[in-house]
Order: C-alpha cells, then sequence, then structure tokens
C-alpha cells in the first residue's frame, strides 16, 4: 500500500509540473522561430525547473520511505533536471545584442544564479545516486542530497527572478526583442 501510495505521488508531481513546463509562455507574442518562440530556451527551461524544484520534496520523503522507488524517482527528477538545466543554459541560451547597461547587470545577474544552480543540480546527482547504492549511508546521502537540491532550488529562484526582470521590465526576448538572428 506504502509503495502505491509513493507511486501515485510521484504521478501527480510529475504531472503537475508537465503543464507548467509546457504551457509557461503560452499566448506570448515571441519572434517565429518554434512555436512561435524566438529561441528554444523558454521551452526548454522550465520543465527541468519543475523538476530540480520538486526533487528535494521527493527527497525529503524518501528519507522516510522504505524501498529504493522513491529514491530512483527522485534520481530520475536530479538526472533530468540536471541535464535539462545544461541544455537551457549552454545549448539553447541565446545570444543577446545591444541591451543597456542595467539589463547587461540583470543578464549576469541571471546567468550567474542559474549557473549555480546548474553546478549544484550537477553536486546533487552523486549523494542521490549513493543513497541507492551505499545502504550504510543511505539516510546520510538522501539528507546531504536534500540540502545541496534546497540550495539548488535557492539558486533556481533568484535566476527566474532575474530572468522574468529581463523579460517583463526590459523587453528581452518578447517578440525577439535583443536576440540576435531572431527578427
Amino acid at each position: 500500500m506504502r509503495k502505491l501510495c509513493v507511486a501515485v505521488v510521484t504521478l501527480i508531481l510529475a504531472l503537475c509540473a508537465i503543464p507548467s513546463a509546457v504551457f509557461a509562455h503560452e499566448g506570448h507574442p515571441h519572434g517565429v522561430v518554434f512555436g512561435g518562440f524566438s529561441n528554444l530556451h523558454p521551452l526548454i527551461v522550465h520543465l527541468p525547473i519543475t523538476m530540480l524544484l520538486v526533487a528535494p520534496i521527493l527527497q525529503i520523503l524518501s528519507v522516510f520511505q522504505k524501498g529504493k522507488l522513491p529514491q530512483w524517482t527522485t534520481l530520475a527528477f536530479v538526472l533530468l533536471g540536471a541535464v535539462g538545466a545544461y541544455l537551457s543554459g549552454e545549448v539553447f541560451h541565446p545570444d543577446t545584442t545591444d541591451l543597456g547597461d542595467v539589463a547587461n547587470k540583470i543578464l549576469e545577474s541571471h546567468e550567474q544564479w542559474a549557473d549555480r544552480s546548474q553546478i549544484l543540480s550537477y553536486i546533487a546527482v552523486i549523494p542521490a545516486a549513493l543513497a541507492l547504492f551505499i545502504a550504510r549511508f543511505e539516510k546520510h546521502m538522501k539528507v546531504i542530497a536534500f540540502a545541496v537540491l534546497l540550495a539548488a532550488g535557492a539558486c533556481i529562484v533568484v535566476a527566474g527572478h532575474e530572468g522574468a526582470k529581463l523579460v517583463h521590465i526590459h523587453g528581452i526576448g518578447a517578440e525577439g526583442n535583443y536576440i540576435k538572428d531572431s527578427k
């Protein structure tokens, strides 16, 4: 019964993550490259963010659950979130042009916080995986993974806030504005 409850909670969290990731920018006017977006960054970034924000919840729940399923689920969220963070930050991140001094400083801050969250998500993979394979240190690794994921989540929140300032206050990316080769 307990495994079924854990599986249902995990499924619900995953299903909650998908709409927020996929439809986060629906209806916003962007230059047309892919589905109305000037670049793929907004589409690629939201699912990993959601996974990395849900991962600490799953991780702390796994401390109180028996069996390996909760920890495997957490590890999957952390791995997929880390890969997605890499893709959104390194592969699909748009190049900007002609930003003012204020917007450049916000962009630098956004990128620094995003880099920190990305690095912490990579680090979190290690204790999350070790919790599965070294029974002697399982609880310790789960707690360490939780702490690292919590720190990553805090960095994600700040990076997201800075990114929102760029889009919603300075208009960067909206309709392809200030994005190289988007118009």
